[in-house]
């Protein structure tokens, strides 16, 4: 009997003293990725998470790796928002498995984007915060190269900022 209570007690001392992030939230202040705001989030594969968040006056792309309730930071990148851009951008692959573009809208006449390469064209999700900034991201099957086009459209569907076609 007091075997069974040594072995329960240590038992309870190891999972007392083992902590694993149990959010989004404790992964990335353990690994001290500084955040204002969590934007948005989904699961790519199953096995992995692609957190959007934003901090100052940056655009960010974060993959987390989750098993059961616990998350592991793993990698991350940041776009610094260019407000003299209609439409700014920056792409991204985070680790190989997520392929994505993502940016901000700045032109408030701007209620879709439209992004072209020579495999994809579809349309951006867009994310509008309470601020006023309006972020956006298409996530792609495979990695993209040049050349790139983007498209804005205001709310009638006018073109209101394009950079020009794709080169043939």
């Amino acid at each position: 009997m007091k075997i069974r209570w040594l072995i329960l007690l240590c038992f309870v001392l190891i999972a007392g003293c083992s902590h694993s992030p149990s959010t989004i939230e404790e992964a990335m202040n353990e690994s001290d990725i500084p955040y204002d705001d969590i934007l948005k989030t989904f699961d790519p594969d199953n096995k992995h998470t692609v957190v959007f968040y934003r901090n100052d006056h940056q655009y960010n792309v974060g993959l987390l790796k989750h098993k059961r309730q616990s998350w592991t930071w793993i990698v991350g990148t940041n776009s610094d928002i260019k407000l003299e851009q209609d439409i700014d951008w920056s792409y991204c692959n985070l680790n190989e498995l997520s392929p994505m573009f993502v940016g901000t809208v700045n032109n408030k006449d701007i209620r879709t984007v439209i992004v072209e390469t020579r495999k994809v064209k579809t349309e951006a999700q867009l994310i509008s915060t309470s601020d006023g900034t309006v972020y956006w991201y298409v996530l792609l099957d495979e990695p993209q190269y040049p050349p790139m086009r983007f498209t804005g459209y205001d709310d009638r569907g006018q073109i209101v900022y394009d950079t020009g076609p794709l080169d043939d």
